[in-house]
């Protein structure tokens, strides 16, 4: 259909019924039910800091908006021919307006509740629009808040600030100084509105990233005639970033004094090099090749079950950081087997600690995976593991007793003894799936463990765009790591913080956001707030500080692993080994 004429005609129908009432909140107050944090949700312990966000109030003069819906006859599919029919109409309609394609928010009520315009099309052709009442919104009600959003969208647009935008317009002078490098500059950038502790906020995020192909070969190289511990100074605490996986990885240190010659003692009492050791549990492969690599890993995780550790024959090719390739690889097959790399105290006794996520392929539409990870000793130090295939695209869980089962009876077996308390840690869900969670898992979960367990259900979110800023009157730098915020932006309805568990030395740091929907442990906020951040030290892939507690993230490794590689589920014989790292 061809873009709408100025024809407007109104016709207007007086209706008996009264307007719509307003509605309430649809946030789930989650808060309400735990009795232990009815008063304060804030934790006491620790140095209190002041810190900055990228959090702006918003304020608004208008103190109600009048929403209405809009339909079209004939229905009209096209987003900007529905808009430009409709606002042909200003002079009725009025000049500010939001408009989403179905509904109207408007400053002002119209005369009538319902009233119908006619436009007509380049072609003639008349189109009906019934406008129509549909409610009154206060600044804080859900609806008004996707408006803001919408309205902010269309500003940004108008700005033409584009997500991912590599060669930003205000970077321009920085970007000619790059050419000829091998640097480039990319932004994105996330704007949002919802309501907080104290009022409605704008939570602005924009994203830069400087890329550079110098590798720590290259800088190795670059100093061979300087000292080894000069060059450990300069590279101890850098990122890398992987070409053939596409990750990011934190130098913690290099061992000069190591070599693959070297040996060690085995589980049997024998002793074998690195060297000879890596070519017998490790696959060289010649390239990343993703089909060869998910052919050896189906077969080992499926058809012939045993832990595996794949290595591209390029990276053991370097022989000056071939000492810190080999030491990751052990340390990885290390765990694969069963072997604890480190322990830390979480202060929680006789407590099983679970981590759940999902899995959806949106490229080839394949069933959705589940992960369950659960540990099954009380020092974190041995793991089990289950999948679960549903539907493509569904989140939420619908068949956990089987996993909970296994995990219980792994548990005892290691323990002699049920847990006293659990804790799960849920990755993956949006706000809007707090009632389905609280409905579907958690309830599977009270039914298993009736209430002989004590049960704490963690929403954890690692999507956000708020940051934290620390001015420590010299210089604004990222909050230091285990920085947490609970008050001013997190919400009166749940018991939620966030937590910056990592450091970074370049670029800003992302905190976690945690919701705590379900507790009958009656964790303080001191207690939940300091074992979340023990976890995050918990993870055998990285001796390091890691965004989220150990059990989400291994659920999250599980999952991706299952539904990018093998696509089927692994052999039961693998279910007490963590062999997806």
């Amino acid at each position: 259909m061809k873009e709408a004429e100025h024809h407007p005609t109104a016709i207007t129908k007086e209706q008996t019924q009264r307007p719509c009432g307003i509605y309430q909140d649809l946030v789930v107050n989650t808060r309400k039910e735990m009795k232990h944090v009815k008063d304060s949700k804030r934790g006491t312990e620790g140095k209190v800091i002041n810190l900055q966000t990228n959090h702006y109030q918003v304020t608004c003069g208008c103190e109600i908006a009048y929403k209405y819906n809009i339909d079209y006859q004939p229905d009209i599919e096209d987003f900007n021919i529905r808009t430009s029919l409709l606002l042909r109409h200003e002079s009725i309609l009025g000049k500010f307006h939001i408009f989403d394609g179905n509904s109207l928010l408007l400053p002002q009520r119209l005369q009538h509740l319902e009233m119908e315009l006619v436009s007509q099309t380049k072609g003639d052709e008349k189109v009906r629009i019934r406008i129509r009442l549909s409610s009154e919104l206060h600044p804080n009600h859900p609806d008004w808040l996707r408006y803001y959003n919408i309205l902010f969208g269309k500003m940004l647009k108008q700005k033409k600030l584009e997500e991912l935008d590599s060669n930003p317009g205000d970077l321009r002078d920085i970007t000619v100084m790059l050419q000829g490098t091998s640097m480039d500059i990319q932004r994105s950038y996330n704007a949002s509105i919802l309501p907080y502790e104290r009022s409605l906020t704008l939570c602005a995020d924009v994203t830069h990233r400087l890329h550079q192909t110098k590798t720590v070969l290259d800088i190795l190289r670059e100093k061979s005639e300087v000292p080894n511990e000069e060059v450990s100074k300069e590279l101890v605490g850098s990122i890398v970033y992987t070409l053939y996986n596409n990750k990011t990885y934190r130098i913690d240190d290099i061992s000069w004094d190591k070599h693959p010659d070297d040996t060690f003692k085995k589980s049997d009492g024998s002793m074998i090099s690195f060297k000879d050791y890596y070519w017998e549990v490790v696959c060289v492969l010649p390239d990343n090749r993703k089909q060869r690599y998910e052919e050896i890993k189906t077969f080992l995780c499926v058809e012939n079950p045993v832990p595996s550790q794949c290595v591209v024959a390029s990276t053991l090719n370097h022989e000056k950081n071939l000492t810190t390739v080999v030491t990751k690889i052990a340390q990885q097959m290390n765990c694969k087997m069963g072997g604890a790399l480190w322990k830390v105290d979480t202060r929680m006794e006789k407590t099983m600690f679970i981590g759940i996520d999902c899995f959806h392929d949106i490229v080839n539409r394949q069933k959705s995976v589940a992960a369950f990870v659960a540990s099954t000793k009380e020092d974190l130090t041995m793991w089990h593991s289950q999948c679960l295939f549903q539907d493509t695209a569904q989140e939420i869980v619908g068949d956990l007793r089987s996993c909970l089962q296994a995990a219980l009876d792994s548990w005892v077996a290691n323990e002699k003894r049920e847990p006293q308390s659990v804790v799960v840690y849920r990755d993956g869900v949006g706000d809007g799936q707090l009632q389905a969670l609280l409905v579907n898992e958690v309830r599977q979960f009270q039914k298993f463990f009736t209430s002989r367990v004590k049960l704490t259900f963690i929403v954890v979110k690692k999507r956000i765009n708020t940051r934290f800023f620390y001015d420590n009157g010299e210089e604004v730098t990222n909050p230091p790591s285990g920085t947490v915020v609970d008050q001013v932006v997190t919400r009166d309805e749940w018991y939620d913080f966030y937590i910056v568990s990592q450091t970074s030395n370049s670029g800003t740091v992302t905190p976690t956001h945690y919701n705590v929907i379900y507790d009958t442990k009656g964790l303080t906020p001191n207690q939940v707030q300091c074992l979340t951040y023990r976890l995050c030290h918990m993870y055998y892939n990285l001796p390091g500080i890691i965004r989220v507690p150990a059990p989400c993230h291994y659920a999250h490794r599980l999952a991706y692993f299952v539904g990018k590689s093998i696509r089927q589920k692994p052999a039961s014989a693998l279910s007490d080994y963590l062999y997806y790292l």
